[in-house]
């Protein structure tokens, strides 16, 4: 997780409503990138469809795994 600011943050005056993490591409089969911002917890993925033969199935397993994340995280909250 790339930790932003818990607080409003702002560029030339235009506060930011939003951040879109994108990792590093090169020579990666596969990129995750998390970034946090006030509230929200913002994710971005990168794949290499040359090196990743089933997008679709991978895609599933990380919905999944979000799911029981966010399931264990509000059992324990």
């Amino acid at each position: 997780n790339v930790r932003a600011a818990d607080f409003d943050l702002y560029i030339a005056g235009a506060r930011i409503e939003a951040n879109h993490p994108m990792g590093p591409t090169a020579g990666t089969a596969f990129n995750a990138t998390v970034m946090s911002y006030k509230d929200r917890f913002d994710v971005g993925l990168n794949i290499d469809t040359a090196a990743i033969d089933d997008p679709a199935l991978l895609r599933t397993c990380i919905e999944e795994a979000f799911a029981e994340l966010v399931k264990t995280a509000t059992a324990t909250a």
